[in-house]
């Protein structure tokens, strides 16, 4: 018997409400990670000359309860996951040095195999981190699509761990 007075039902009912009114984006991922449902195998008996049963995949919808855990785990990737890969990507790149050419004649030819060659600049300097979303084989619509990676404070990732396991416990019929 669960702890709770509500249902899975109500429950994702209610975090998918609350989702929508706080980021569309973010309950519009949730809820397509819902509909895409499981990969269940079925077994359909022998019938007639057939002595063997029928196998087939096919795709199941989610139980309220296995959908919770769904949104948590988007949840975790959103929150937790993305910032924690963003962080690690700013401090490789404010390790690594931009490399310029020293000539004129040498920019565009790519690496010479001559170290004195190329100038190194912004070692231990923070870079911006920008990901171009429509890649260069799509046709251009409107405008570029480019996606701005920040940083994330480390008490900001503990503050939300915290707060995704305290949803946990709420989603926890068992």
């Amino acid at each position: 018997m669960s702890a709770h007075d509500y249902t899975p039902e109500r429950a994702l009912d209610l975090l998918m409400r609350k989702l929508r009114q706080a980021d569309e984006h973010l309950a519009n991922e949730i809820q397509e990670a819902i509909d895409s449902g499981k990969d269940v195998e079925e077994k359909e008996p022998p019938q007639g000359r057939r002595k063997k049963p029928r196998v087939y995949r096919k795709t199941a919808p989610y139980s309220y309860e296995e959908a919770l855990q769904i949104a948590l785990d988007v949840l975790q990737a959103h929150f937790i996951e993305q910032p924690l890969f963003a962080n690690s990507c700013a401090v490789n790149l404010t390790a690594a040095a931009i490399g310029i050419p020293k000539s004129p004649r040498l920019a565009g030819f790519g690496t010479t195999g001559q170290d004195e060659d190329v100038a190194l600049k912004n070692e231990g300097e923070e870079k911006a981190m920008v990901i171009e979303i429509r890649t260069e084989t799509q046709i251009s619509g409107a405008g570029e699509e480019l996606f701005d990676f920040k940083t994330v404070p480390d008490a900001e990732i503990e503050e939300q761990k915290y707060n995704l396991a305290r949803l946990k416990k709420l989603f926890d019929f068992s």
